[in-house]
C-alpha cells in the first residue's frame, strides 16, 4: 500500500511539472513531498580503514549511487559515508529534517558544505553513543534540521559507524509531518507494549498467589520481551538512558539475550522437556552458550557479540518449534496450547531475524513493532490456557477436598467413639495410679520412719562400744560399719524412688560459702582417710562469701562424688577443688573431685551415670550404683551439669558446673570465721535431749538437711519444753547455715571415727592444701 501511494505521488508531481528525481541529482526542497525516501537518491561510499576526514570523503572520486541493499550492511567495522545535494528553488525559506530511520545506530555525524567550499559550515552529532542533549533535535531517531534560504544550495554529508547493526533508511521530512508521524508511531508501538506489560503484571500477581513457577517464568519472559522492544525502538534511550554511551548501546542486545534465555528456561519447564535426555542437553547447551554471549554483550567485545547474536537466535528459533512438536507428539501436557500460542510469534521472529541478516528486503517489516503484537497474542493465549488449567485443577482440588472432608468426618466419628472408650479406660487407670502413688508414698514414709531412724540410732549407739576396748570394741566397729553402709543404701534407694515418682522442689536459700565448704571438707576427710588415702582440699581465694543454693542437695551431690572417689581409691590421693567465675549478680562454681583410683574406659564412662549400673562390677566394691545417678539428677535439677573424665590406670576426674545467684548482703547469713568457733552455750550449759533425739538431729546434719533441722528444733520445743533453749540454739545456727557450729553443739551425740557425720572429736574446717 505504501509503495502504491508513493508511485501515485511521484506521478502526480511529474504531471505538475516537477518531474521524477534521479539518483545523485539535486533534491529541490520546494518540489518534494512532505516525506521523501532517499535510499536511491543519495551517493554512498565505504571507508574500510575508517581514516577519512569529512573534507577528504567529500572530494573522493569513488562515490556510488546508494541502494537499499547497500544501506543495510549488518554488523560491520567499516565507516559508511552518505552524500546528498539539496537546493531551494522557491522564493521562500524551506526547512527539512534529515533522518536515518533507525534508532539503534551508535555514531552518526552530520556535515553541511557550501558550494565550492572544502570546509563544512555546519555539523551535528547523533546516535546512541552520544548524549541526547547533544542532538540538535530530540526524537526516537537521529534528526538533523536543514534550513535553505531562497535560491540556496548545499551538500549534506553523513558519517555512520559503530558496533551495532548498520541499517539506514534516510528520509527528508517536513517538521510538522515528522512530528505527526512520530506521534502515530508511538501510539502504534506503545499500545501493544502497554497491553503486554498489563498481562505481565496480571500473570505475576497470579503466579505469586498460586505459587506457579510456569506463570512466573512466562511473566518474566514477556516482560523482558517488552523491555527489549522498548530498547529496540529507542524508547529506553529517549526516556531513560539519555546520557548515551555503553549502557544505551548494549541494552538492546543484553535484553534480547535475556529474553531468549528465559524463553528457553520456560519452554524446558512448561513442556517438561527436562525429562527427556536429548532435549534437556540441547537446551542446556544453548542456555550455556547464550550466557557466554550475554557476558560478552554486557562487558566484553560488543562487535563480536553483535556478529554472533543473530545466528545464535536464528538457530534457537529453528530448533524451538521442533521441540514443541516433539512434546506435542508425545502428548505432553500443555504442548498443544503452547504450539498454538507460539506459532504466529515464531513466524514474526524468524522474519525479523532474516531481515536483519539481509536475507529479506528491509521493506518487508511493515512496522518496527512487528514482534510485539504476536507477543501480545502469545501472552493472552497462554494466560487463558493457564487460567483454564488452574480452574480445572482447582475444581479437581475442591472435589478431592470434599471427599477428604467426608472421610475425615467419618474418621472423626470413629475416633470420638474410640476416645470415649479410651477416656474411660484412662480414668480407671488414673484412679488406680493415684491409689498406687498414695500407697507408694505411704511405703516411702514408713521406710523412712521405720528403717532410716533405727539404722541411724544403731550407728550412733555403736560408737560407745568402740571406746570400751576388747571384743565389744571390735563388735561395735563391725556394727557401726555395717549399719553405716546399710544407711547409705537406704538413703540412695529412697532418693532414687523419690526421683522416679515425683519431682521434689529445689529450695534455694542464702548459704555461707565458707561454712558450707567447711562442713563438706570435714565430712569428706573422714570418708577419704578411712581408705588410707590422702585428702587435699583447695578452695579458690576469690569464692563469693555467700551464695543462694539448695545446700542439702548440693551437699548430697558432692558427698556422693567424694564418697565414690574414696570408695574406689586405696592408698592414693583424693583432691577436692572449688573454683568460681564470679559476676555482678551470678557466679558459676566449679567443684572438682579428682582421684588416683583405677580409672574407667570409654565404655564404662558412658554408663557410669545410669542407675544400678556400675563401672567395676568385678572389683568387689560395695554399693548399688545409685550415687552418681542421684548426683547427676540433682545437679541438673539445680541448673548445672556433671562432666566426667577418666583414663584407665590414671584415675577419674568429676567436675560439677553449677550456676548460682549471689544474694544481697542483707540476706546473707553471718558466720564467724572457720578458725574462730562461734561461742554457744554448749551442751554443758544446756538441757541436752535424749541421745535418740540427738541422733535424729545428727542424721539430718549429716544429710545436709539444714532446713529440716528447723522443723526438728520446732518439734523439740513443742514436745519437750525443758529443752527449749537447746532447740532455739539449733534453730539459730540452722538459719545461719553454720554447719561447724551445729557440729560442735550436737557434739555429745556425734559418733567418733571417720564414718561420723560431724563428730566433735574431729578437726573442724577445710583441710589445707599441701
Amino acid at each position: 500500500m505504501r509503495l502504491f501511494l508513493r508511485w501515485i505521488m511521484i506521478v502526480g508531481l511529474f504531471w505538475l511539472g516537477a518531474g521524477p528525481l534521479r539518483a545523485a541529482e539535486v533534491v529541490d526542497f520546494a518540489a518534494v513531498a512532505p516525506q521523501l525516501e532517499l535510499s536511491q537518491r543519495m551517493e554512498w561510499r565505504q571507508d574500510r580503514q575508517a581514516r577519512l576526514e569529512p573534507a577528504q570523503a567529500m572530494t573522493a572520486s569513488d562515490w556510488q549511487p546508494a541502494t537499499p541493499a547497500k544501506l543495510n550492511l549488518g554488523v560491520s567495522d567499516a565507516v559508511i559515508w552518505l552524500r546528498l545535494r539539496v537546493e531551494n528553488r522557491s522564493l521562500e525559506e524551506q526547512v527539512r529534517w534529515l533522518t536515518l530511520g533507525s534508532p539503534r545506530l551508535e555514531w552518526v555525524d552530520f556535515y553541511r558544505f557550501a558550494p565550492g567550499n572544502p570546509v563544512w559550515v555546519e555539523s551535528a552529532v547523533g546516535g546512541l553513543g552520544r548524549a541526547l542533549d547533544r542532538r540538535p533535535v530530540s526524537g526516537l531517531v537521529s534528526i538533523f534540521p536543514v534550513r535553505l534560504a531562497p535560491g540556496e544550495s548545499a551538500t549534506l554529508l553523513l558519517r555512520v559507524a559503530g558496533r551495532t547493526r548498520l541499517f539506514m533508511k534516510p528520509e527528508l521530512w517536513q517538521p510538522l509531518t515528522y512530528r505527526s508521524h512520530e506521534s502515530d508511531l508511538i501510539v502504534r508501538q506503545m499500545a501493544p507494549i502497554s497491553a503486554v506489560l498489563g498481562v505481565v503484571l496480571y500473570m505475576l500477581v497470579h503466579g505469586l498467589a498460586r505459587r506457579s513457577r510456569d506463570m512466573l517464568l512466562l511473566s518474566g519472559w514477556l516482560c523482558l520481551m517488552a523491555l527489549y522492544e522498548l530498547s529496540f525502538d529507542g524508547y529506553l534511550y529517549r526516556f531513560l538512558f539519555t546520557a548515551g554511551g555503553e549502557v544505551a548501546v548494549r541494552s538492546t542486545l543484553v535484553l534480547s539475550n535475556l529474553s531468549v534465555i528465559l524463553c528457553a528456561v520456560f519452554t524446558l519447564s512448561f513442556l517438561c522437556l527436562y525429562q527427556q535426555r536429548r532435549w534437556r542437553w540441547v537446551y542446556l547447551l544453548y542456555i550455556s552458550a547464550n550466557l557466554v554471549l550475554l557476558a560478552m554483550s554486557g562487558f566484553g567485545d560488543m562487535f563480536m557479540a553483535n556478529v554472533a547474536a543473530v545466528p545464535m537466535m536464528l538457530c534457537f528459533f529453528l530448533v524451538w518449534p521442533i521441540s514443541i512438536l516433539s512434546a506435542w507428539r508425545r502428548h505432553m501436557a500443555n504442548a498443544s496450547l503452547y504450539l498454538v500460542a507460539s506459532l504466529i510469534f515464531w513466524v514474526a521472529v524468524i522474519l525479523r531475524l532474516l531481515e536483519q541478516e539481509g536475507l529479506l528486503p528491509a521493506d518487508l517489516m511493515l512496522s518496527d513493532s512487528l514482534t510485539i503484537n504476536p507477543s501480545l497474542g502469545l501472552a493472552l493465549v497462554m494466560v487463558f490456557g493457564l487460567l483454564r488449567q488452574a480452574y480445572v485443577e482447582q475444581k479437581a482440588y475442591r472435589a478431592a477436598q470434599t471427599a477428604l472432608l467426608k472421610s475425615r468426618q467419618d474418621e472423626q466419628q470413629r475416633l470420638e467413639a474410640l476416645v470415649r472408650e479410651r477416656t474411660q479406660s484412662l480414668q480407671d487407670a488414673t484412679i488406680a495410679a493415684e491409689e498406687a502413688h498414695h500407697a507408694r508414698g505411704e511405703l516411702l514414709a514408713r521406710v523412712n520412719h521405720d528403717l532410716l531412724r533405727p539404722v541411724t540410732e544403731i550407728v550412733e549407739l555403736a560408737a560407745p562400744l568402740e571406746q570400751v576396748g576388747g571384743k565389744p570394741a571390735e563388735y561395735g566397729a563391725v556394727i557401726r560399719r555395717s549399719a553405716t553402709h546399710l544407711l547409705g543404701l537406704i538413703d540412695d534407694l529412697i532418693d532414687q524412688a523419690s526421683q522416679d515418682g515425683s519431682v521434689d522442689e529445689i529450695r534455694s536459700e542464702p548459704v555461707d560459702t565458707q561454712a558450707l565448704l567447711a562442713g563438706l571438707a570435714f565430712e569428706a576427710e573422714g570418708l577419704v582417710l578411712a581408705g588410707g588415702n590422702e585428702f587435699v582440699f583447695i578452695p579458690a581465694p576469690d569464692l563469693p562469701p555467700c551464695i543462694r543454693v539448695d545446700s542439702r542437695r548440693l551437699r548430697q551431690v558432692l558427698i556422693n562424688l567424694l564418697d565414690n572417689a574414696a570408695k574406689f581409691t586405696r592408698g592414693g590421693r583424693v583432691e577436692f577443688r572449688v573454683d568460681a567465675d564470679q559476676g555482678p549478680m551470678t557466679a558459676k562454681l566449679v567443684f572438682t573431685v579428682r582421684d588416683t583410683g583405677p580409672g574407667m574406659s570409654a565404655g564404662q564412662l558412658a554408663m557410669v551415670f545410669e542407675p544400678y549400673r556400675r563401672a567395676n562390677e568385678s572389683a568387689g566394691f560395695p554399693g548399688l550404683g545409685l550415687g552418681l545417678a542421684i548426683a547427676r539428677h540433682w545437679a541438673e535439677r539445680m541448673g548445672g551439669e556433671i562432666v566426667a573424665d577418666s583414663v584407665p590406670g590414671q584415675g577419674t576426674t568429676m567436675r560439677v558446673l553449677l550456676p548460682v545467684d549471689l544474694p544481697e548482703l542483707a540476706m546473707a547469713p553471718q558466720s564467724k570465721a572457720p578458725d574462730e568457733p562461734m561461742p554457744t552455750e554448749g551442751s554443758a550449759g544446756l538441757a541436752v535431749p535424749a541421745p535418740e533425739r540427738l541422733a535424729e538431729a545428727v542424721a539430718l546434719l549429716r544429710l545436709g538437711a539444714v532446713s529440716d533441722l528447723l522443723d526438728w528444733a520446732a518439734d523439740l520445743q513443742d514436745s519437750q519444753p525443758q529443752h527449749a533453749a537447746f532447740a532455739r540454739s539449733v534453730a539459730e545456727l540452722a538459719e545461719r547455715g553454720d554447719l561447724r557450729a551445729l557440729a560442735l553443739l550436737l557434739g555429745p551425740a556425734t559418733p567418733a571415727g571417720p564414718a561420723g557425720a560431724a563428730g566433735a572429736n574431729r578437726t573442724a574446717g577445710p583441710v589445707a592444701a599441701p
